[in-house]
């Protein structure tokens, strides 16, 4: 959750924070001293973990704490990756950090960690949830159009064809447009994310995928922190996520989309098969989407805020009254409060320089 809201916000409190009237006005920490805490916890958590008995009610591994050790190395390989572009070297923080999570962190689509939601409607799957009563989202135009642009046979299991065309006889996938903050299409002319997902409330979450680890991987490669086939983790990265779907069509896709043996043109293929794998795992693609730089995505055409995409939320409006002093010296370090304001870790990345 922390890794969430700085990632989100950048300088946010932390150290002096949840401390209720002990300490009301916490002072607001970098990005930089958050990430290096959390990498910390994450190992003191692990090393606690003796392969003892877990804890009774564990909804998520039923007390298996092999499997909370894989859950705390993948999300480190994930956390140390995103600051690639400002510690980049193959022996720097992040390589290093990379590299110590590697053996313990998930290692096939079988070790997927998931949340597994009920068909209760308690704990059921928020899509679902939402698809009870009303129909708010559809899938965008910029996904949509990629996936036909791509021939990419993962559109079939994405996305419905929308209701107007099936009936007059001509189906067809059409994206939402993105970014209208209004809008007079009608639902039935618009493709619906897979029914599969928005029709049944045990549908899971998807919190750590090992189609995110094997891209990890072959990024990790093009920046010469690991050894291996960055091609080879590529094509891994694509076959999990056809066969986490069941898309058909893996072996024609893999050899219409090899990896380029240039870099540069490498790593654009690896940030766009994550963000495409990346469905539904919406705020981890747009980090990954910040960080790298790709694909290139045009901001909408009728924005609320801003002129471009957003790569910043705004913090809590209760902040420039509340913690007046705190909030202010984090402006000042940080950089205007608003929605294109980057965060530390989201500089020119090594190879795209984007």
């Amino acid at each position: 959750i922390y890794q969430y809201m700085t990632d989100t916000w950048g300088m946010m409190p932390y150290s002096g924070a949840l401390q209720g009237l002990d300490n009301p006005y916490p002072v607001f920490d970098t990005q930089e001293a958050i990430y290096d805490s959390l990498f910390t916890e994450i190992d003191e958590a692990i090393a606690q973990m003796d392969g003892g008995t877990g804890p009774v009610g564990d909804q998520l591994f039923g007390g298996d704490m092999e499997r909370w050790k894989q859950f705390g190395n993948t999300m480190k390989l994930i956390m140390a990756l995103r600051l690639s572009n400002v510690y980049p070297s193959p022996t720097g923080y992040a390589a290093t950090k990379f590299k110590e999570a590697m053996t313990g962190a998930i290692s096939s689509s079988d070790e997927n960690i998931l949340y597994p939601f009920l068909a209760d409607d308690n704990n059921d799957n928020p899509w679902q949830d939402n698809f009870q009563t009303r129909e708010d989202y559809a899938v965008s135009d910029v996904l949509i159009d990629r996936l036909i642009a791509d021939s990419d046979p993962r559109l079939s299991v994405y996305a419905e064809y929308t209701r107007t065309s099936v009936s007059n006889g001509t189906p067809e996938y059409v994206g939402m447009p993105y970014g209208l903050p209004n809008s007079e299409i009608l639902a039935s002319d618009v493709s619906f994310i897979s029914s599969n997902v928005i029709y049944n409330g045990e549908f899971p979450g998807m919190i750590y995928m090992y189609y995110q680890v094997a891209f990890s991987y072959a990024e990790a490669v093009e920046l010469g922190w690991i050894a291996g086939s960055a091609s080879d983790y590529y094509e891994a990265g694509i076959t999990a996520s056809f066969e986490y779907w069941g898309a058909e069509g893996l072996s024609e896709y893999l050899a219409a989309f090899p990896l380029s043996t240039d870099s540069a043109t490498a790593m654009q293929q690896i940030a766009e098969e994550k963000w495409k794998a990346l469905y539904l795992q919406g705020w981890e693609s747009w980090m990954e989407w910040k960080r790298i730089g790709y694909p290139i995505l045009e901001p909408a055409t009728m924005p609320l805020n801003g002129d471009d995409v957003p790569v910043r939320h705004g913090y809590d409006n209760d902040y420039p009254s509340n913690n007046t002093e705190n909030y202010n010296a984090a402006v000042s370090a940080q950089g205007p409060d608003n929605l294109g304001t980057h965060v530390w870790w989201d500089t020119t990345h090594p190879i795209t320089n984007q």
